[in-house]
């Protein structure tokens, strides 16, 4: 409750700066977009952690690590302002089917340092990590961290050898864009503070929003690289229509379209969680 007045306070005086000084709403609102927020471990998380390795990536992310070291590594890659073992759920299948599964926290995220990421700066950390662990079999990823899972094996463009086979991307964005636009509606920005707030969102980024279009992208990546794209048709987060594009650009992947778990209790339906790690297994 809390937390909802403070927003709602915030967008406030937003809204009434951003008529006043639109440069100073849109560098105000760069600095909310870009911050994170960590959340307490729910009990079930911390149980998970008692039976874990953990450990840090030279890019000091902080790392956790299930099954044994000879198996084939499936990476585990969670949402904003989340953590690693949000995909916690998916351990126990696909140890139990012969993998090793590595969780990590996302630059600012969970156990890892920073206070401040987007898009590029958690895409570069998630390809140091693919690069520092050598053969990745598949990657299971949620929201922006789906959406960051795909940027990152974007940016090896063909120049060397594929870093993952498989890529499950289950309710993730495909536009950055709608995403940034989202936001300034949420927040009830001017005309001008929005177009102030997604210039320098760009700046920040380094890459303007229409080149991180996840649908355009899944088509640059190597063909040997298969994907999942899993949503449900009640996630309130991002429509359901952000996985029909990426899919129906995807040549190399298949679509799972489910009911009734919205955004987040997606990753721990036995349905999904089935089909996925059957994914996995196939060859």
């Amino acid at each position: 409750m809390k937390k909802s007045i403070q927003m709602k306070l915030i967008q406030r005086s937003l809204s009434r700066l951003s008529s006043l000084s639109p440069s100073l709403t849109a560098r105000f609102a760069v600095r909310i977009f870009s911050h994170t927020r960590r959340f307490k471990r729910p009990d079930w998380e911390l149980d998970l952690l008692r039976s874990v390795e953990t450990f840090r990536f030279k890019n000091k992310l902080a790392g956790y690590r299930w099954g044994k070291k000879t198996h084939p590594i499936i990476l585990l890659i969670h949402g904003w302002n989340g953590r690693g073992t949000q995909l916690g759920m998916f351990k126990d299948p696909l140890v139990n089917a012969g993998f090793q599964v590595i969780a990590i926290d996302g630059p600012a995220h969970g156990n890892s340092p920073g206070k401040n990421s987007n898009p590029m700066d958690f895409s570069r950390a998630v390809l140091q990590c693919q690069r520092e662990l050598g053969s990745v079999y598949a990657i299971v990823a949620h929201s922006f961290g789906a959406g960051s899972s795909v940027i990152a094996n974007s940016l090896l463009n063909n120049t060397s050898e594929p870093l993952t086979k498989k890529i499950v991307y289950i309710s993730g964005p495909c536009s950055y864009e709608r995403v940034m636009k989202g936001f300034c509606e949420h927040m009830k920005l001017g005309t001008k503070t929005a177009q102030i707030f997604q210039q320098r969102v760009n700046q920040m980024v380094t890459v303007a929003a229409p080149a991180l279009r996840i649908s355009s992208l899944v088509q640059t990546l190597p063909s040997s690289i298969r994907g999942m794209v899993v949503h449900d048709t009640e996630d309130h987060e991002l429509p359901i229509s952000e996985a029909e594009e990426i899919a129906s650009h995807w040549k190399n992947s298949v679509f799972l379209k489910t009911t009734g778990y919205g955004h987040y209790k997606i990753l721990k339906a036995n349905e999904v969680i089935e089909k996925v790690v059957s994914f996995i297994k196939q060859d």
